[in-house]
């Protein structure tokens, strides 16, 4: 009958043959006995110049669980320059090896000479005195001489597996046939840029996908260090895709409770630490811009959103008897997924505009001009005339999508409009009488996600419908121009009809 061992009883029963085995080659056990390994955070402060903050502290004690723990996802996001690096990546692996000589762990950086950087710190550490002082054992030795991407403990590399106990990797690196007990991931992104690309993201998707989850096992502990630049960025994509315990650390308290609360539970406006004061850090705000949120707060925005801000947006109890309205569409079509479809029906009385209705799904092609065709007909039962817009995307495809919603809307004023220039380009006028107090919001189940887009942009994963709003507005904004053309179109709907 076998014998089933925990994962701590087969690693005391490797570590103990590979001791054996140094004993008959003449390697004898540094410091004489077993010495109980020191906490982590006094070693991160013996082998650093400086003392642990509390929120570092707090860093520490929750890693210093992971040698014992298995199946843990964690996602953890510091400001730069404050020290989270040199604990999590510069640190941890040396004293993980150090508790744990078995353990494989890969740690990824958004290019294999930074992980390599931060091999090269811990393979340093784990040659010194001090580390044999802390780490008795000969199991947890490494070769004075190794690759900074790839080496083991003397216990790992006694087992003849072929999988070392630190592998370095980039983003987008494979390490085929390669377990892993440990993974981390300090940063997949070099830049801002990286961070907005979409060929970019699409790829370090597919190295998650493809890559890493394959070489995982039910017991993997993984942590991820990042930077969120937008929503639908690497740390976005982790957080919709399972189950992670988050830690924010914001440079100064923001008393938000999205994408997550401050792990310290401080007060708003509290600096997280006394080398950087609140003075400094808000110097830095007001130079950065947005970047300042992603890099020293944790978010791809301010709590209030940053292009439109939700105060902005004023109910309305009803809408005024003397409206012009638009309603403009911004096709998608993909059914149960993907981008969305959105049509805002916008009108306006005098300078001021209101944000009367949105209809938005995610239907195929045919179910999509379905809706339009039906949402049409409500319009104008509801509201009489309604200049219908569709956005018109690039390219042959573009245009004859376009040309489809215009035939299947015969009989109602519809027109198509090319887009030009970016999204915040076409969304600028918007914002600024949003801004200036001129557009109220008129009360519906779709107010949420609609406000929610909104304050998110241009860094939310979604902007289907503030790409529908900036048409709507635009056209409306120039309010006598679109009756001339509706009157033109009735005039030729008429005679065509004798």
């Amino acid at each position: 009958m076998s014998t089933h061992y925990s994962p701590a009883e087969r690693e005391a029963h490797a570590i103990a043959i590979a001791e054996r085995a140094a004993a008959r080659a003449g390697v004898r056990r540094e410091g004489g006995g077993a010495a109980e390994p020191p906490a982590l955070e006094r070693f991160v402060e013996q082998t650093t110049t400086f003392k642990l903050e509390p929120w570092q502290e707090r860093i520490c004690r929750r890693l210093s669980l992971l040698p014992h723990q298995t199946g843990q996802r964690i996602l953890m996001h510091g400001p730069p320059q404050f020290g989270k690096s040199i604990i999590v990546s510069q640190r941890f692996p040396a004293w993980s090896l150090g508790v744990r000589p078995l353990s494989r762990i890969r740690l990824a950086c958004y290019n294999l000479t930074h992980a390599e950087r931060f091999s090269k710190v811990n393979l340093s550490i784990m040659r010194s005195d001090d580390y044999r002082k802390a780490f008795p054992s000969a199991s947890a030795r490494v070769p004075e001489k190794c690759p900074a991407d790839e080496w083991s403990t003397r216990a790992r590399a006694g087992l003849l597996d072929a999988n070392p106990s630190f592998k370095a990797l980039g983003l987008g690196s494979g390490f085929t046939g390669l377990g892993v007990d440990t993974l981390l991931i300090d940063d997949p992104y070099k830049n801002r840029e990286e961070a907005l690309s979409e060929a970019t993201n699409a790829n370090i998707r597919g190295w998650w996908a493809d890559v890493v989850l394959p070489r995982l096992n039910p017991e993997t502990n993984v942590v991820v260090m990042f930077h969120r630049w937008a929503e639908d960025d690497f740390a976005g994509f982790l957080m919709r895709t399972g189950e992670w315990e988050q830690y924010r650390f914001p440079a100064i308290a923001d008393g938000a409770a999205h994408p997550a609360p401050d792990a310290m539970g401080r007060e708003a406006g509290e600096p997280l630490s006394p080398r950087f004061p609140a003075e400094y850090l808000e110097k830095i705000r007001s130079e950065q811009g947005l970047s300042f949120y992603a890099l020293y707060q944790g978010t791809p925005l301010p709590p209030g959103g940053e292009m439109f801000k939700r105060e902005w947006f004023k109910p309305a109890e009803a809408l005024p008897a003397d409206c012009s309205f638009v309603r403009y569409w911004d096709k998608a079509g993909t059914e149960g997924g993907g981008a969305f479809t959105a049509g805002v029906l916008m009108g306006r009385s005098g300078g001021v505009y209101y944000v009367a209705d949105v209809v938005r799904g995610q239907w195929s092609a045919g179910n999509r001009e379905a809706k339009i065709k039906e949402t049409a007909a409500a319009d104008r039962r509801k509201f009489g005339h309604v200049s219908v817009w569709v956005e018109q995307e690039p390219g042959s495809g573009g245009k004859e999508s376009a040309q489809n919603t215009i035939m299947n809307l015969a009989g109602y004023p519809v027109r198509a409009e090319p887009v030009t220039g970016s999204k915040q380009e076409r969304a600028d006028p918007f914002a600024a009488q949003a801004e200036a107090g001129n557009v109220r919001i008129l009360e519906g189940e779709w107010n949420a996600a609609y406000l929610s887009e909104l304050t998110a942009f241009p860094l939310g994963k979604y902007k289907d419908q503030v790409d529908a709003s900036s048409g709507a507005f635009n056209k409306l904004a120039l309010v006598g121009e679109v009756e001339e053309l509706d009157e033109l179109s009735d005039e030729l709907s008429a005679y065509t009809g004798k």
